[in-house]
């Protein structure tokens, strides 16, 4: 545990760097020896780089009885360029998806506002990825299920975020929502959000102590108060933890208040703990794996061991592994 948060550390002093900033916000490009290796670091994470890939994933977890939710990989595009390729890619997925499985996919699909325009320094920036957002919305009918779920980014972007959220409600009652245990005034959000399917998640992006527990024990608590509030009142609660301690605190809320295994679902990050989705899957729970789809890696490689520092482990496991492989194939003589 002191190696993970040495590390942990680590990445937070690396990133007081401009150019390794950079890159985590997906505004810089990297020299093409750290883009070797931070590309085959990043791949336990990264589920494809191409919108077909969302499609062939839906079909391998369905084999095992698990569900997907796919996005755009990458965060903050910063220009009108950038955004219509993440929309193109957007509906690419969709397409794949539904053309492989049109009636009987699970999948659904996920998207950062950020990413469709809401990062403009504009003051029409929340228009502008409204527009965005109502096309991808629109295009995700086609699918069985037709959810879309706008995940929820740093503090100064919840409530525009949100508000988004409940204008194309208004029209599309398939969206969704995200809130962060870690936010005071999540509770008072789940409440008047009630009608949306809600993702609830303990939070990752930094928050002032005035409006967020800062505490992992503050955060962890809050974690299952707002579950035991979501249990109660949200038609469709999707639990996003890779905490077998947390799991097993909601599966013993939700059989208290009666509530099936279908009536709420876990959902967990590409290449994090695999061993824990199958085992609720088998069990009979609703499972749904979250797989970022594209080539913004390094970003989001950098964002995800900020996130969790166990996520590092894995990293470095993986690059060992990847190092066996390339060293096995040298001659030896």
């Amino acid at each position: 545990m002191a190696i993970l948060k040495a590390a942990s550390y680590g990445v937070h002093a690396a990133l007081q760097y401009p150019r390794i900033a950079a890159f985590a916000k997906g505004t810089a490009k990297p020299n093409s020896l750290f883009f070797g290796i931070s590309q085959r670091a990043a791949k336990p994470f990264i589920a494809g780089e191409h919108p077909q890939d969302a499609a062939r994933l839906a079909d391998e977890l369905a084999t095992k009885n698990i569900h997907l939710t796919s996005d755009c990989l990458g965060e903050d595009a910063y220009t009108p360029q950038r955004v219509d390729e993440v929309k193109t890619f957007t509906k690419a997925m969709i397409d794949a998806i539904y053309k492989r499985r049109p009636s009987n996919t699970t999948a659904n699909i996920s998207m950062k506002l950020t990413n469709y325009g809401q990062a403009f320094h504009d003051k029409f920036a929340d228009k502008i990825a409204t527009e965005n957002a109502l096309e991808i919305v629109a295009h995700a009918q086609k699918l069985p299920d037709k959810l879309v779920r706008f995940d929820m980014e740093g503090p100064p972007l919840i409530k525009r975020t949100l508000r988004i959220a409940s204008d194309i409600h208004s029209t599309y009652p398939s969206v969704g929502i995200v809130l962060q245990a870690a936010m005071f005034d999540s509770p008072e959000h789940i409440l008047l959000h009630a009608n949306k399917s809600i993702r609830w998640v303990k939070g990752a992006y930094s928050a002032p102590a005035d409006v967020a527990h800062t505490d992992p024990k503050a955060i962890e608590k809050a974690y299952l108060e707002g579950a035991a509030l979501l249990l109660d009142t949200n038609p469709r609660p999707a639990f996003a933890t890779h905490d077998p301690h947390l799991v097993e605190e909601i599966i013993k809320m939700a059989d208290a208040k009666g509530i099936p295994k279908d009536g709420y679902e876990f959902q967990m990050l590409h290449g994090i703990n695999p061993t824990l989705p199958l085992k609720l899957a088998k069990e009979g729970y609703k499972v749904r794996i979250y797989a970022p789809i594209g080539d913004d890696a390094i970003a989001y490689m950098i964002r995800r061991l900020i996130e969790r520092p166990e996520n590092i482990q894995l990293v470095l496991n993986h690059g060992l592994n990847t190092l066996k492989s390339v060293l096995s194939k040298l001659p030896t003589t």
